[in-house]
């Protein structure tokens, strides 16, 4: 255990059934595999005492034992990542008190992020910790691939959609982020033991079909998001487009600086 403050094991779900790109953990980000770049973005969180790859598919987990990374197999029919996580936790035979899912195709995520929302939520009493940074181009803003979220006063989601939420009254497109801050949401979870099991112990919810986000179950049977906002950029990827985006941010980074850890992502 890094630091005993916190219990705190990281499991980052990863498959190769994605829609918008084919063996997306496989693909090759600057000489190491996607998966394994989300995987060393994760480590160095001085409060991680594990880091699991919960996957369906000996493929990953053949790559994680060439790197050197702990990976648990699941089922091939998880309803989603969480679902997933829920599964390595209870066939580790686990409780820890916080458990960390990082989205697998997050190699922007870095370790100062991490610790930083894990220290904010402990000071919360919400039920689930999550990451969210500004959107800054109209093309994101409209993409249906970004998760845009609202939050109140005290950094609790209220909202998550893949549509521009909130809608602004009387604004062309062009003038929306000049008149409003949006937010778009990164795919970090950090969750009570007790929260992860209620989740996949409870049905999905009619607004997590409608827009397939799985974090509104939570929202929608009144459980508290707190919303930890980064001044990082940062890109996941869920196409072919982000992942050319994020191989030259590693290219362009590595001109600058090839000896120096990759934590200011641009």
């Amino acid at each position: 255990m890094k630091n005993d403050n916190f219990a705190v094991v990281a499991v980052i779900p990863a498959r190769l059934g994605s829609t918008r790109l084919a063996d997306k953990p496989l693909l090759d980000l600057a000489g190491k595999p996607l998966i394994v770049r989300t995987c060393l973005a994760v480590k160095d969180s001085k409060y991680l005492s594990a880091i699991f790859v919960a996957t369906d598919n000996t493929k990953i987990s053949n790559i994680c034992d060439e790197h050197n990374i702990s990976s648990v197999m699941t089922s091939t029919n998880a309803k989603s990542g969480t679902d997933r996580v829920y599964e390595a936790i209870s066939k580790l035979g686990i409780k820890p008190e916080y458990i960390l899912n990082v989205q697998g195709d997050e190699p922007l995520i870095n370790h100062i992020d991490i610790d930083d929302l894990i220290e904010s939520f402990a000071q919360s009493d919400a039920d689930v910790g999550t990451m969210i940074c500004e959107i800054k181009s109209i093309e994101d803003l409209i993409n249906p691939n970004i998760v845009k979220v609202i939050i109140n006063s005290k950094n609790e989601a209220i909202y998550f959609s893949r549509s521009p939420i909130p809608f602004v009254r009387d604004s062309k497109p062009e003038e929306l982020l000049q008149k409003h801050k949006f937010y778009k949401h990164v795919g970090i979870y950090l969750y009570k033991y007790s929260t992860l099991e209620y989740f996949v112990k409870t049905e999905q919810s009619k607004l997590e079909l409608a827009e397939n986000l799985e974090q509104l179950r939570l929202i929608e049977n009144g459980k508290k998001i707190f919303c930890h906002e980064t001044f990082s950029e940062i890109q996941g990827v869920d196409t072919a487009e982000d992942l050319e985006k994020v191989r030259k941010i590693f290219e362009n980074h590595s001109k600058r600086d090839p000896h120096k850890s990759l934590i200011s992502h641009f």
